[in-house]
């Protein structure tokens, strides 16, 4: 990552066990190394695996979601990227939400902001076919089971982007590759 630029931050969260939780943030001190970072190093290999690199969407502690972006250095949070894919990272147990009737134009930044009424958030993706089409659902990583379980009793058949929008948690071992059923369906094109 070093190769891309002047790194600011490393940051490879533990699960509770204090093992990692399959992805991390790297900050750069400018927006354009961190594009660069995107440009050279997705899809490269890391140890056994091919990796994911792409801007952070995650609200930070630096640059909380409320503030509208603004906090962090160099304009919000535009300059980190995650390493990995949500769905690919394990979360803490009983912390990832599986959100479902998303519209297809429903992007990570409303996701993070419907979704953190209930508790702050640690990240969030809506799923995406290879050409880049909302696949009409996402995952939302809370930082605690009793945020999750909040925003079931809460945010369940609320309304996003004019649809009424599934919350439920994430089964075990499901994660990008298998949402749990269906869920898919998405927008239905939006209006």
């Amino acid at each position: 990552f070093a190769q891309c630029g002047t790194i600011s931050l490393v940051d490879i969260p533990p699960g509770r066990q204090g093992r990692s939780r399959g992805y991390g943030i790297v900050e750069y001190s400018s927006i354009g190394e961190a594009g660069a970072a995107v440009q050279t190093l997705d899809g490269h290999a890391l140890g056994d695996r091919n990796i994911t690199v792409r801007e952070d969407k995650a609200p930070t502690k630096s640059a909380p979601i409320k503030s509208g972006g603004g906090g962090g250095g160099g304009g919000g949070n535009s300059n980190a990227n995650r390493v990995s894919t949500l769905g690919d990272a394990p979360a803490a147990d009983g912390c990832r939400c599986y959100i479902g009737n998303l519209a297809w134009e429903t992007t990570e930044e409303h996701l993070i902001a419907h979704c953190s009424q209930a508790g702050p958030i640690v990240q969030s993706e809506v799923a995406r076919q290879p050409g880049g089409r909302s696949k009409g659902w996402g995952l939302v990583d809370y930082e605690s089971p009793a945020s999750a379980e909040a925003a079931i009793t809460s945010l369940h058949n609320s309304e996003l982007q004019g649809r009424s929008i599934i919350i439920r948690l994430e089964r075990a071992g499901g994660g990008a590759k298998s949402p749990g059923g269906g869920g898919g369906g998405g927008g239905g094109g939006g209006g």
